[in-house]
């Protein structure tokens, strides 16, 4: 089952204490448009995709995830929307 990005970021501010850094605009645009590729990416492709490699890329999705709502907050929204259809695809797909 795959879960939602709150628990996960809740996990790692606490352990790893990340602390939020100036991201220049030029960055955060690449940064969006390469985590939105993946969930694009994932979301056409996850059935054809091995198990483990399908895991691997969603945790990575969800790491790069939390980085960004962390550092780059203003076009979070857009991404977690995405990030969140992810989530009920792969989880129907599991069923």
């Amino acid at each position: 089952m795959y879960s939602s990005i709150t628990a996960t970021m809740n996990y790692h501010q606490k352990i790893l204490g990340w602390v939020k850094i100036m991201v220049p605009v030029s960055v955060g645009r690449f940064l969006y448009k390469g985590i939105s590729s993946q969930i694009e990416f994932l979301m056409k492709h996850n059935n054809s995709l091995g198990e483990n490699y399908s895991k691997q890329l969603f945790d990575d999705i969800t790491e790069s995830l939390e980085w960004y709502k962390i550092n780059c907050t203003v076009s979070y929204e857009f991404l977690k929307e995405a990030y969140d259809e992810l989530v009920d695809v792969l989880n129907s797909n599991n069923h």
